[in-house]
């Protein structure tokens, strides 16, 4: 984990706010990275993408896109959390205000030769054909989760818990018995009373 004051490339809204920094650490994906206003807050941010020392990052609060938007830099903590296991064939399933989580995964999956596909309303990057699976990813709000029929296992992306320290010291976020900033921010489901341990 490292602390970087990154320079601000690039902070666009669209429908979100899209923030691009020059950053020096590739984080792997599954990790998050943190944004911080000294003495102030600390926001956790999952990865959109990062290529050729260029991370970006998705931000749903105007409030934060608005700070953002006045600066030249920022402080950056991470990466953090857990980051998921290697894969080659992976479905996703999200919803249209969660996919940003799944970028950076479904993008290194492309990248390194593999093939992705997308179950998202609206969404249109990832559409391969992929008959078997060897990975299974997740993100949505659990209010939307029961409508999803996505297969098990599945790694579900734990964005609704609330982070404080992210270091694991806290224990704030707690889910399913595990810390969702160490062991996170994407959780193993395995059965659907896995899921309802996350959720509950």
């Amino acid at each position: 984990m490292s602390l970087v004051n990154a320079e601000i490339l690039e902070v666009r809204w669209m429908g979100v706010g899209r923030i691009r920094l020059r950053y020096p650490i590739k984080p792997l994906p599954g990790t998050f990275v943190s944004i911080i206003s000294p003495g102030q807050w600390e926001i956790p941010l999952a990865v959109g993408d990062y290529w050729e020392g260029e991370l970006e990052l998705y931000v749903g609060s105007k409030k934060i896109f608005e700070w953002l938007s006045g600066r030249r830099r920022v402080t950056v903590k991470g990466p953090l959390g857990s980051p998921l296991p290697p894969m080659r064939r992976v479905l996703a399933f999200a919803s249209p205000d969660h996919y940003y989580d799944l970028l950076y995964p479904l993008r290194e999956v492309v990248r390194a030769g593999g093939r992705a596909k997308l179950v998202c309303p609206g969404c249109t990057e990832f559409d391969d054909h992929v008959d078997s699976h060897d990975g299974v990813l997740v993100s949505a709000h659990p209010s939307e989760l029961e409508g999803m029929a996505f297969p098990l296992p599945a790694y579900l992306y734990v964005r609704w818990v609330k982070m404080n320290c992210m270091l694991g010291v806290c224990g704030v976020c707690s889910v399913g018995g595990k810390l969702a900033c160490t062991s996170g921010p994407f959780m193993r489901v395995n059965s659907i009373e896995d899921i309802g341990k996350i959720l509950h």
